[in-house]
């Protein structure tokens, strides 16, 4: 099977503005609260699309319908985010959007919040803690993809090992807490992991007599603990979000 896909990304962040508009409008889609810039309300968009064409396997169809070439346009990533640091010490974060959208799946298909937190710095840039639908994981680097950086190509979903059946596209309802001091970076999270039960797509479940194949317990969930540490030798990456660059 041979396959070439195209990736369109289309970002929206910072829109040409005119000189007349005042200056609290000065970066585009960012609203400024207060005089100093210190306070703002600040929106995005992303875009994804994938234009592909697919040389199918021997016998392959499509609803019942024989089909050795494949093209589609799809959208394979669309984000909204709105985020605002209302004062010096609180943060709101909200992001929506849809995954996977084509010619053959469902129409229509309801956009769905990924993230929705609410946090609130204790110490400076030491501590600060939050709670809400968020993706603070651990215990690898890319346990949190930050999709605008790659965008052009896919994530490494081996190291999202529970993506959509105990989370929401790696997001759990919990808290969590982050910080830095100096060149130590560090987060730490306690989530509770929705039950398989509810997942989109059936999963396998743990069966009433043992087999040599892994599947997933009907019990409900306990409490996950998460962390992740790292000691940033040079470039110091920015803690705002949780979602790791590309």
């Amino acid at each position: 099977m041979k396959k070439l896909v195209l990736a369109i990304a289309v970002i929206l962040s910072n829109p040409v503005h005119s000189q007349s508009l005042n200056a609290r409008y000065k970066d585009g889609l960012k609203i400024y609260l207060s005089d100093d810039s210190t306070r703002y309300v600040k929106a995005t968009g992303i875009a994804q699309i994938w234009v592909r064409y697919t040389q199918n396997n021997p016998g392959s169809t499509v609803y019942g319908t024989p089909q050795d070439h494949a093209f589609d346009i799809g959208l394979r990533r669309v984000r909204y985010q709105i985020m605002s640091q209302v004062n010096s010490r609180t943060f709101f974060y909200t992001q929506l959007g849809i995954n996977s959208f084509n010619s053959l799946t469902a129409r229509k298909t309801p956009i769905f919040f990924h993230d929705v937190t609410a946090e609130y710095r204790l110490f400076n840039n030491f501590l600060t803690i939050g709670a809400g639908l968020n993706g603070w994981n651990g215990t690898s680097r890319y346990s949190s993809s930050g999709v605008g950086n790659i965008l052009c190509l896919d994530l490494p979903i081996i190291e999202e090992t529970t993506n959509d059946l105990s989370d929401q596209f790696v997001r759990k309802l919990g808290i969590y807490a982050k910080g830095k001091i100096g060149a130590f970076d560090y987060r730490v999270s306690a989530s509770n992991p929705f039950p398989v039960q509810t997942a989109l797509t059936p999963v396998a479940a743990l069966p009433a007599s043992g087999k040599d194949i892994a599947y997933y317990s009907v019990k409900a969930p306990y409490m996950q603990y998460q962390g992740y540490f790292m000691w940033q030798f040079f470039d110091k990456e920015s803690n705002l979000l949780p979602y790791m660059k590309g």
